[in-house]
């Protein structure tokens, strides 16, 4: 089934952050991931869950060797290897870069790359548009 995921021109990931207790050898507060993978061509699409404790970006990267294509993911960090290779183009989501836009453009005031007053439009409207 991973073989429909690679061989298509796109696929679509998510990491979703776990606790595990009692996981030999590591502690309950250590961070783990699930991912879900979605992809294949329409009349053959998978989805599958993966479950990985450790190394998260080479993780991701062994998992998608040769994988060609969009991938679409969130803003996380583990995608950024894929995301370097000549033929995979990260496709990033929305709703993800939304929730990120507030606090570069308050970055951005601080360093003063945009002018204040365009800054404090920019975030003004930002804002607004996520409370409707």
């Amino acid at each position: 089934m991973k073989d429909e995921v690679i061989d298509y021109d796109f696929a679509s990931c998510d990491a979703t952050s776990l606790q595990v207790l009692d996981e030999p050898g590591r502690n309950a507060e250590t961070k783990s991931y699930t991912y879900c993978i979605r992809g294949g061509p329409p009349e053959r699409s998978v989805i599958l869950y993966e479950y990985n404790a450790l190394l998260h970006k080479q993780f991701v990267t062994d998992w998608f060797e040769g994988f060609t294509g969009y991938l679409h993911v969130d803003g996380d960090n583990f995608f950024d290897m894929i995301g370097e290779k000549d033929k995979t183009h990260l496709v990033n989501c929305n709703a993800h870069a939304r929730r990120s836009t507030p606090r570069k453009v308050r970055n951005n005031l601080k360093v003063k790359v945009l002018p204040p007053k365009l800054a404090q439009s920019m975030e003004y409207q930002v804002l607004s548009s996520q409370k409707q």
